[in-house]
């Protein structure tokens, strides 16, 4: 799955994306004035809960919008980072909201609070006041100290929850065929969609890691953390219990 790990320069997403893929990663930076910036991306793969994670940070000078554009493309999930004691930054930080929004409108979406270890860091209550965006109950803000990797992998884990319950509906059809010979035929008629349709949905998550495909004699599995989803929400449905 591509996460993307974007917010202001300097709020600490090159230390998240370093920290959490267990520092198996690259960073393209440059040393200017305010010292090292992030000029083209960060990135950095890990295999955590069962899936294959390809993490890409985004520069946060403004200037490079077009660069946090080519990057979202595709993008699965948002870890969306705020410096939580440099208020400076703040209204970059809305700009570069913004910017998100319109890119990845309807993306998974989790924000951390960095930086918490310092005394001079504002808590999630004070940063709610702040940023309007932040302001709903459905909103999740979990503090971490990125450097400490401390609740790095927490915020990775509500991420991914919140990227599999969007496409639960439709992995529960897929469920239905897992495994089944001609299963891409049958599952395109269950749908009544075009072949051709399912064929690039398919390779969509094959592409993910989600699942794997056999082309010759369309048949095609869940990945075997899928599955165990998709199975243990079986067994809690009502017509599977006494």
């Amino acid at each position: 799955m591509k996460i993307i790990v974007t917010g202001p320069f300097h709020a600490g997403k090159s230390t998240f994306v370093k920290m959490f893929c267990n520092k198996n990663s690259i960073n393209l930076q440059k040393m200017g004035i305010d010292g090292l910036t992030t000029v083209a991306l960060d990135f950095g793969i890990r295999e955590f809960e069962d899936l294959k994670i390809s993490v890409f940070g985004t520069p946060g000078k403004t200037h490079f919008s077009v660069v946090r554009e080519v990057l979202s493309l595709g993008a699965d999930g948002i870890i969306f980072v705020i410096d939580s004691a440099d208020p400076t930054l703040d209204e970059e930080t809305k700009l570069i909201w913004a910017e998100i929004k319109k890119y990845l409108p309807d993306v998974p979406i989790v924000f951390v609070a960095n930086k918490q270890d310092l005394p001079i860091a504002r808590s999630i209550e004070e940063l709610r006041e702040t940023f309007g965006f932040l302001n709903s109950d459905d909103v999740n803000i979990v503090p971490t100290v990125a450097k400490d990797n401390s609740n790095l992998d927490q915020a990775m884990h509500i991420l991914l929850r919140k990227c599999i319950d969007k496409i639960l509906p439709l992995m529960s059809q897929l469920n239905k065929y897992h495994g089944k010979v001609q299963g891409v035929e049958k599952l395109a008629k269950e749908l009544n969609k075009p072949i051709t349709e399912i064929r690039a949905y398919l390779r969509w998550l094959e592409n993910r890691m989600l699942l794997s495909v056999d082309w010759r004699h369309h048949v095609f599995w869940l990945s075997d953390s899928i599955k165990h989803i998709m199975d243990g929400l079986g067994k809690k449905s009502p017509a599977n219990q006494s």
